[in-house]
């Protein structure tokens, strides 16, 4: 049986128009890759906004999340380039951290989608991994008043990301209640 999750609210248009950039910004996005629509759609909207605002913006690939020196290299080119602001889709949310400051000096960086550390991040823009963990672990845990649930958990690629929040705050949830994990598919 499969179980479809549903948010209950409606959705709105909402018409919106760029307003061209106070100044020439230069930033740079770098993301862990480009595989999947998920960070393509990411890069569409970074791209598009850019062009709409006049905004400089130069894009880099990681090529996945076992790349960790590729993104040192990256964040590098970007303080050469003189970036006013980085924003990092990090491949690991602990390792380059603890670079940053000596990788850009004082460019502001901002933690994007993914979780990252928030020592020498200037803000983070996120996913609420916990939070998706504990909805589905909430919703589940009630469907399982009245029968016995076996799930497969797909929480995305194994401690990348924010998967391992998003396991942890599911396991959370549905303890104590009727539900077997009989597999997680890393991914």
């Amino acid at each position: 049986m499969v179980t479809r999750i549903f948010l209950h609210h409606k959705p709105e248009r909402v018409l919106y128009q760029s307003k061209p950039a106070n100044r020439p910004w230069r930033l740079c996005a770098l993301y862990p890759h480009l595989k999947d629509s998920y960070w393509l759609s990411v890069n569409y909207g970074m791209v598009e906004q850019a062009r709409e605002s006049g905004i400089q913006l130069q894009v880099f690939d990681a090529g996945g999340y076992d790349n960790y020196a590729l993104q040192l290299e990256q964040l590098r080119q970007c303080a050469d380039w003189e970036a006013d602001a980085i924003l990092l889709g990090a491949v690991s949310h602990d390792k380059i951290n603890d670079r940053l400051p000596e990788l850009v000096g004082d460019i502001p960086v901002l933690g994007l989608v993914n979780e990252v550390s928030q020592q020498n991040i200037a803000a983070r823009v996120g996913v609420p991994w916990s939070e998706m963990g504990h909805n589905v672990g909430q919703f589940l845990a009630k469907r399982s008043e009245h029968q016995s649930l076996k799930v497969l958990l797909l929480p995305g690629p194994k401690n990348r990301g924010g998967t391992s929040l998003i396991e942890k705050s599911f396991n959370q949830e549905i303890a104590n209640h009727n539900i077997q994990v009989v597999d997680i598919g890393w991914g």
